[in-house]
């Protein structure tokens, strides 16, 4: 596995990203469990855990009011 620099933190992270986004949505733990231990058996330490996945579904989510384009045009 090929590592990069996480800008000026010191941190080294893996060049792949394992997005968990269907983790626990359309995949079952087993298998969630299976992907991410091949994923850091690689040697891969980056991973997308995002919080906002489970929300698409959710008729009533809307962006962060900072991420909304004002009614004024902005």
């Amino acid at each position: 596995m090929l590592y990069r620099k996480l800008g000026s933190t010191g941190l080294k992270v893996s060049e792949l990203c394992l997005g968990t986004m269907q983790f626990g949505w359309t995949t079952d733990e087993k298998n969630s469990v299976a992907v991410m231990d091949a994923f850091f058996t690689a040697g891969g330490n980056f991973v997308d855990t995002a919080d906002i996945y489970t929300m698409w579904g959710r008729a009533a989510w809307r962006p962060p009011a900072s991420r909304r384009k004002s009614s004024a045009g902005g």
